[in-house]
């Protein structure tokens, strides 16, 4: 493998990702898409609190990074006026690995069959070098068997190129028209939001600090008071999604 997921969500500073690899078979015998799903995420449990929110900062070498992942391998059948799907059963070398993963001190591994997928889920992996090994260890038993490294590495270096990709000025122009109240300065898209109330404001900071963490951008916050005023950093396709998606939030926090 010379792409490794884990890698990739380290090097961009993803903490959630998500990738969807389809591998069409046909023969004289099936004719089916085997679909795979892994939804990789970090794991920053305790970093964040009220009193941490409220200070502005937190220790991260007082907490422990772990990552979770879970894979979802399904077959899908092509043609036909209805789409049949079926779990790929697990190997057995999966299911050894899986077991003697679940042995590790700070590993959890979950198998189930959930509206026919075969779903793999693994909690508690490091944010090191040995969770790398973990990674490694799955993607032999889970994903090269039926997708293979060339087809895997193909969807990872597209993913990165999209994530790379430079806007033009025009495309600048037509993405912050889309939005409303957005500004651009410099080398990022900016937002004051208004509140009533200064916990309607933190309220809202808590809110921005999950959907950074899903989405991966970066993202700046200053508060003064009542209100909170949001950058964007990084002229990419991709942040002017996130900032409609956090127009959406306060929507429904309102």
């Amino acid at each position: 493998m010379t792409v490794s997921l884990f890698d990739f969500a380290r090097k961009r500073a993803r903490e959630y990702v998500r990738l969807e690899v389809r591998k069409d078979v046909k023969t004289e015998a099936r004719s089916v898409a085997d679909m795979l799903v892994i939804i990789l995420e970090k794991n920053l449990g305790g970093l964040t609190n009220e009193t941490t929110l409220l200070s502005g900062g937190f220790t991260m070498a007082d907490h422990l990074v772990r990552w979770d992942v879970k894979y979802s391998l399904s077959e899908e059948k092509i043609g036909g006026a209805e789409t049949a799907s079926s779990p790929i059963p697990l190997s057995e070398e999966a299911v050894k690995v899986l077991k003697k993963l679940n042995m590790a001190a700070t590993v959890t591994c979950i198998t189930q069959v959930q509206d026919k997928v075969s779903n793999v889920m693994v909690h508690g992996i490091p944010d090191n070098s040995n969770g790398r090994t973990v990674f490694d260890q799955l993607h032999e038993v889970l994903v090269k068997p039926i997708w293979g490294d060339e087809i895997f590495d193909k969807f990872l270096l597209e993913a990165e190129l999209v994530s790379e990709k430079k806007l033009s000025q025009n495309e600048i122009e037509r993405l912050l028209s889309e939005l409303k109240d957005w500004t651009l300065e410099t080398d990022s898209i900016t937002k004051t939001y208004k509140f009533k109330e200064h916990p309607d404001a933190m309220q809202f900071v808590s809110t921005l600090s999950v959907i950074s963490r899903q989405e991966g951008d970066q993202m700046n916050l200053m508060v003064d008071n009542d209100s909170v005023k949001v950058y964007l950093i990084g002229l990419k396709e991709k942040i002017f999604e996130t900032a409609s998606k956090v127009d959406e939030k306060l929507k429904a926090l309102s």
